[in-house]
């Protein structure tokens, strides 16, 4: 999936599996982007608060890839 609006429906579902596996679709999509927009830029512009941004949002995708594998039962 590649872009945001593929993830509606999975984010809409009554599923909180579903919509956890949209919401790290999305932050994925989101954090892409992001580092595609800091490469491009890179030297250009100051970046500080994109490569801080990008961290945080790499903790953040690990941390709800552990949280499925918890409900997955792989933990």
């Amino acid at each position: 999936m590649n872009d945001l609006a593929g993830t509606v429906k999975g984010m809409l579902s009554t599923d909180y599996k579903e919509r956890l596996d949209a919401e790290i679709q999305q932050a994925s999509i989101r954090l892409n982007k992001l580092m595609n927009y800091a490469q491009a830029n890179s030297g250009l512009i100051d970046l500080t608060l994109e490569e801080k941004q990008i961290d945080v949002m790499a903790e953040y995708i690990s941390v709800l890839m552990q949280r499925k594998r918890k409900i997955d039962g792989q933990m």
